[in-house]
């Protein structure tokens, strides 16, 4: 009987420090140049997991001189409403990884003359296409403060073009990794000490 309680006891233990991501999804696109002059590509990686989504972004081939008097790279996330959310430094073929806060129709890189500028303000250099929103169906979009600023232009237009706003054509595809599986918060002293206390009434 001992054994048996044993048994139940390490069961619930291992149930309980297991916990394996649910129905995650990869979706990739893309890094696309805007211009001929650029030679630069890459890719972005969201990979959503319950409600959690990160972001993967590895840019290669950027410009050793950056253009328009740059000094960093910064990634962007253009939200529905127009705005453009930092996302982080870039650097040629580093990882930037990061958790996703906003919901995004694309993301860009382009050259800054800041680290933390209010908005975008230098030339983007790639870009995906649009991201298809059920990516982001378990992110709640802040309300905008005063100081952001939306882009000049959202319009859709071909990459390349002179403003390098979002384009209409869908990329990237979803891959799925693995199915939920959840246990955990389960309180195992207390079960353990009702099973011993059962059996010896018994």
């Amino acid at each position: 009987m001992l054994r048996t309680i044993f048994v139940i006891f390490l069961i619930l233990i291992v149930g309980s420090t297991f916990s394996i991501s649910a129905f995650a999804q990869t979706s990739s696109f893309d890094l696309k140049k805007t211009s001929d002059q650029y030679k630069a590509s890459g890719t972005v990686s969201l990979t959503k997991s319950g409600t959690k989504i990160d972001l993967s972004l590895v840019a290669k081939d950027l410009p050793t001189a950056l253009p328009g008097g740059g000094v960093y790279y910064l990634a962007w996330a253009l939200t529905p409403e127009g705005r453009a959310d930092n996302l982080g430094t870039v650097t040629n073929n580093s990882e930037l990884k990061v958790t996703m806060k906003v919901k995004a129709t694309q993301i860009f890189v382009t050259s800054e003359k800041e680290r933390y500028p209010e908005f975008v303000q230098g030339p983007r250099i790639v870009q995906t296409d649009n991201i298809p929103q059920n990516i982001f169906d378990s992110i709640t979009t802040p309300a905008p403060t005063s100081s952001a600023k939306p882009l000049t232009s959202t319009s859709p237009v071909p990459i390349g073009g002179p403003t390098g706003a979002p384009e209409t054509g869908l990329g990237g595809s979803v891959l799925t990794n693995g199915a939920i599986i959840s246990l955990g918060g389960i309180g195992i002293t207390g079960l353990f000490l009702s099973l011993r206390n059962r059996l010896r009434k018994q």
